[in-house]
């Protein structure tokens, strides 16, 4: 039965729209989710193609590897997964991971240098034991294969045909996306549908869901201008598995407000998204369904961390606000506080040091949609009760660190030219003085640090 949920309380927004999830995560098989329809259609094109050993590719974190290995052994069908995570990663089990290994299957590891080689070798070890291996994304460079996946939400959109105004979803590889805008377009009806991006980049992910719809129709034949509206956000992610504290209290507002279980790789990210995208889009008296795509396993990786003490917003501006009176040049001079606050909580990297629940040192910046891959501090500060403790040294190094685990070039800051003790903290850490620039009747010292 697939389920449609309204939500009652969204994050304590006030909404003026009727919001309902679509629950696909309740599919009666693996945790359900739409890799559990995705992979139906696998074994489906496996059964046509005559062939009887099925190779997957993917982490074994993921839950499209999980459903192939769990679909594989309840039908008696030796899996391989093909796993082309780094070797550091590939030993941080996960619950997806621990139970693709208890369905048996067999995973073999790569580098993303070498997929196309190890596939290739795979699939003729298969055939030498006798098997007629069937790789799920085609050929050994990975296609041919494109139209089958997207099938399985083409018919998913027959479901819910004309009843929403807006569909969001999370958007990864883009074949759930794709799937919806196909039936869309064959069923005739005019929803917008917004993929709320996990971890690409909009064009590259919009370009990635063309190829799926091209793939789709070619192999439908049918002849159609790619002229489909692609809608992806690639705004409120932090990078793929990675998570803001406006997610994570999303995530956890949603458990304990409607019992709906979100994850921080996928859902819990879209859903945050959406929200953010609904309110800064202004939209109003609308039916909006947001498409739960699965993923409860992921819920209980990070369930400590999504249940913990943190940041909150208000925790948030109490220390914008009180740093706002110890700088030259006030904050409130140039921004409105409230929407400064709220864009640096739904879509700013925080790093922070918390005394009796209240922020007393944070760096704040830009890690996601970067100019030059270099990230941008917009905010450091540290209140006069957290100084002389060496707060303001380790939440910058913190800082640094979480941007170099992103593979992020560098950082570049704007500081006031006569602030002594914060151009010495910078210099200690690696930054350079670049330029000084005048801004209001201050001057300000353009840094920069490289990795």
């Amino acid at each position: 039965m697939r389920t449609y949920s309204p939500v009652m309380r969204c994050y304590g927004i006030e909404l003026s729209n009727e919001i309902y999830i679509k629950r696909d995560d309740l599919i009666p098989f693996a945790f359900g989710g739409n890799k559990a329809r995705i992979a139906e259609e696998f074994f489906a094109d496996m059964k046509r193609s005559g062939k009887n050993c099925m190779i997957g590719y993917g982490s074994t974190k993921s839950n499209l590897c999980r459903v192939l290995a769990n679909m594989c052994y309840s039908k008696g069908i030796k899996c391989h997964i093909i796993n082309s995570e780094e070797n550091a990663d590939a030993c941080t089990e996960t619950n997806n991971s621990r139970l693709v290994k208890a369905c048996g299957a067999t995973v073999h590891y790569c580098t993303k240098n070498n997929v196309a080689e190890i596939v290739e070798q795979v699939m003729l070890q298969c055939e030498a034991e006798g098997y007629s291996p069937y790789y799920i994304y085609g050929n050994k460079f990975g296609k041919g294969n494109e139209a089958v996946p997207v099938q399985a939400y083409v018919k998913a959109h027959s479901e819910i045909t004309g009843q929403y105004d807006y569909i969001f979803l999370a958007t990864g590889t883009g074949m759930t996306q794709a799937g919806l805008l196909a039936g869309k377009r064959l069923n005739g009806t005019n929803e917008k549908i917004v993929g709320i991006s996990v971890a690409r980049g909009k064009i590259q992910a919009t370009d990635t869901i063309r190829e799926y719809l091209s793939a789709y129709y070619e192999n439908q034949g049918l002849h159609i201008d790619l002229d489909d509206e692609i809608l992806v956000e690639d705004s409120y992610s932090e990078g793929y598995g990675l998570y803001t504290p406006y997610i994570l209290d999303t995530i956890k507002l949603m458990y304990l407000t409607n019992g709906i279980p979100l994850d921080t790789t996928y859902t819990g990210k879209a859903f945050a998204g959406m929200l953010s995208y609904i309110k800064e889009n202004h939209i109003v008296g609308k039916r909006i369904l947001f498409l739960h795509t699965g993923g409860t396993p992921l819920f209980w990786d990070n369930v400590d961390d999504i249940f913990r003490q943190r940041i909150t917003r208000s925790m948030l501006e109490e220390f914008v606000r009180e740093i706002d009176l110890e700088l030259p040049v006030p904050l409130s001079q140039r921004v409105d506080i409230e929407k400064y606050v709220d864009k640096l909580y739904e879509k700013a990297h925080i790093v922070a040091k918390v005394e009796n629940g209240k922020v007393v040192s944070a760096v704040i910046g830009y890690t996601e949609n970067l100019t030059g891959n270099m990230s941008y501090i917009t905010l450091v500060g540290t209140l006069p009760e957290g100084r002389h403790k060496g707060y303001a040294a380790e939440v910058l190094e913190e800082y640094m660190s979480d941007c170099k685990t992103k593979n992020i070039d560098g950082i570049h800051l704007h500081t006031e030219l006569n602030n002594a003790s914060a151009i010495c903290l910078y210099k200690k850490h690696g930054f350079t003085c670049c330029t000084d620039e005048c801004e209001g009747n201050s001057r300000k010292l353009h840094m920069v640090c490289r990795f």
